[in-house]
């Protein structure tokens, strides 16, 4: 978990330029989600208003859930627009334009002891996961984390004993979770790894064929693929 968060934070110093674009989108995830739970509370009591044949008050109830409804939507646009414009390209051209500022940092003597080929890997691989992360953040994790607080304080506000209940079986079903996935990281871990050292393999010899084939050493990189 430490590493997690280490991860985190080390991601959170490198998007510094970014940091009040992402502000702003919690921000703005913060309110598509209230605004969606109180559209569902409104439609809830709507429907109530409608059995019980209170006209006046279900009128009202729907004039205020279409205007949720118009905020809610208008949220959504100003969240897309804002990674759109300001983030999923900006971000992604900052990550290759910072991955060659390291390139270049590096001596000639750094350039030609280490494999050209792989370091290119983990440089492309680098880029690759550090805007998944920023993706999966911002498009799964945080809109899910803020709807179910929100969602638990509305139940709360309601219901007191069921609201605490719900909090129980939450923390419950995270605790099982984690555990689930401590269990499975370390079978998870050794294909990750496997995996990532026969690409190494491969990579390198596609990079320098010319020199495998000329000094016959297709066995030798079988072999150490199948090791």
């Amino acid at each position: 978990m430490q590493k997690y968060f280490f991860t985190i934070k080390r991601l959170w110093k490198l998007f510094k330029p970014f940091q009040k674009y992402i502000y702003l989108q919690v921000a703005i995830i913060f309110s598509v989600q209230f605004f969606s739970i109180a559209t569902s509370v409104v439609n809830s009591k709507f429907i109530t208003s409608l059995v019980a044949k209170n006209i006046n008050i279900a009128i009202t109830l729907f004039l205020a859930w279409i205007l949720l409804r118009f905020i809610e939507a208008v949220s959504e646009h100003f969240k897309v627009l804002l990674q759109e414009k300001y983030l999923d390209q900006n971000i992604a051209q900052y990550l290759q334009e910072y991955s060659l500022r390291r390139i270049l940092s590096l001596t000639i003597k750094q350039h030609v002891e280490e494999h050209s080929a792989i370091k290119q890997q983990i440089i492309s691989r680098g880029e690759a996961s550090a805007e998944q992360v920023i993706q999966t953040i911002f498009t799964s994790i945080l809109p899910i984390v803020l709807y179910i607080l929100i969602a638990l304080a509305t139940l709360t506000y309601y219901s007191t004993t069921l609201g605490l209940l719900s909090v129980l079986v939450m923390i419950t079903l995270l605790f099982w979770i984690y555990r689930f996935r401590l269990f499975h990281q370390v079978f998870v871990k050794k294909n990750r790894d496997n995996w990532i050292e026969q690409n190494k393999l491969r990579t390198e010899a596609f990079t320098h064929l010319p020199l495998v084939k000329y000094f016959s050493q297709e066995n030798y990189f079988i072999k150490k693929i199948h090791r």
